[in-house]
């Protein structure tokens, strides 16, 4: 249920929108090219230690995400997904229940 809650999440118009605003954001602080806030962490990096770029990437995408309250917006949006998610799963369990009590017919 993790997985799918966080891919609806991801697909929610809430956080496509928080998306967005990061986007702008990243963009006006002159790292453009980002779409989402997991394009940073995706991106080649040199390794082994992180250089200057890097860094600097790392401290914008925290407070654009900061000042667009990405973090929070991700979270709810996850959260109603878990939950729409369960209560159909606990719908369908107790629809199967009742009628697997009917089928025995114990009165």
């Amino acid at each position: 249920i993790a997985d799918m809650a966080r891919a609806a999440a991801i697909a929610s118009t809430e956080v496509q929108s928080a998306s967005a605003a990061w986007a702008r954001c990243m963009e006006s602080r002159g790292y453009g090219g980002y779409s989402s806030p997991l394009d940073p962490s995706a991106k080649e990096w040199p390794e082994p230690r992180p250089g200057s770029d890097e860094v600097a990437t790392a401290v914008a995408d925290v407070e654009c995400k900061d000042v667009v309250g990405f973090v929070d917006v991700a979270l709810r949006a996850e959260a109603d997904a878990q939950v729409e998610m369960l209560e159909g799963a606990a719908s369908g369990t107790v629809e199967e229940l009742r009628r697997y009590w009917a089928e025995l017919d114990l009165d």
